[in-house]
């Protein structure tokens, strides 16, 4: 858990994809978080976390879900969702708590 905190505790955005090895989902979600990093360029971090081997982590924050993606800004949770998302709707996330240029 110390190296989770560590990991949101940063001025920099940290979005976190918690997932199950055993579920597609990651699959597909790993194409979209490569290209949210791309478009981020470093203003915000992209983590991918498997749930079963940060279960500590993922008592936490409660997670219940096959997978949930979670938005940390300054080590605080300020968005979650559960289940596949669209890089347009990450990014908008992401816009939405910095000030992020995807042009």
């Amino acid at each position: 858990m110390l190296k989770f905190r560590q990991l949101i505790n940063t001025s920099e955005p940290v979005l976190v994809f918690f997932f199950h090895e055993t579920e597609g989902v990651r699959q597909a979600m790993s194409p979209i978080l490569q290209e949210i990093s791309k478009i981020t360029n470093g203003k915000a971090k992209v983590v991918k976390m498997e749930i079963d081997k940060n279960k500590q982590v993922a008592d936490y924050y409660k997670i219940s879900a096959i997978s949930e993606t979670m938005l940390f800004k300054n080590g605080q949770l300020v968005w979650r969702s559960e289940g596949h998302l669209t890089s347009e709707k990450l990014i908008e996330i992401i816009n939405k708590n910095i000030e992020l240029h995807t042009a």
